[in-house]
């Protein structure tokens, strides 16, 4: 909230809603999900802790998000209130591994410098890996995955990813 639609809230009424548990204060009002207090202020729903933390601690920095240092999804406590850069508040939220993939996917999407041409390229060139890794601006180790075919598996090829075995040219009795 900026400074000017900063309405008169007086902290004993939030903390009014809330129940002591341990070293917690859990919020027994609304929440977003289940996890997320919310507080009404003139018909609109307010994240409750920041309202919390401003009234404490004064303005929130642009960039930072409030959230709880007790692993409690309702606390209210001002003392385990904290303003945080969201990619430190996503640590705390557990994962799916589909998500997790989807996520790298998106990223090895945007920041893509090789195309299957390239990669047709690095896997026919007679030069060293070091040398393909400079010249293309990729990280070290890249070139030598993709030519074992760790990485970039040639979907095109009916014969991509038959190498030969260890035993090819052994006689078996």
């Amino acid at each position: 909230m900026t400074p000017d639609t900063t309405p008169d809230i007086r902290l004993s009424d939030l903390l009014a809603r809330t129940v002591e548990e341990g070293d917690c204060l859990l919020w027994t009002g609304y929440a977003t999900q289940g996890k997320y207090p919310q507080w009404r202020i003139k018909n609109i729903n307010r994240p409750a802790r920041r309202v919390v933390y401003e009234a404490v601690h004064g303005p929130i920095k642009p960039g930072l998000q409030v959230g709880v240092n007790c692993g409690c999804d309702l606390c209210m406590h001002p003392d385990h209130l904290v303003a945080r850069p969201k990619k430190l508040a996503m640590r705390r939220i557990k994962m799916t591994r589909a998500k997790r993939m989807n996520i790298a996917h998106a990223r090895r999407a945007k920041s893509a410098k090789l195309t299957i041409e390239l990669v047709r390229e690095i896997r026919a060139s007679d030069e060293p890996g070091n040398v393909i890794e400079k010249r293309m601006g990729l990280v070290k180790g890249y070139a030598s995955r993709i030519r074992l075919g760790k990485l970039w598996a040639d979907h095109a090829s009916p014969f991509a990813g038959l190498g030969a075995s260890n035993d090819a040219g052994r006689l078996r009795a």
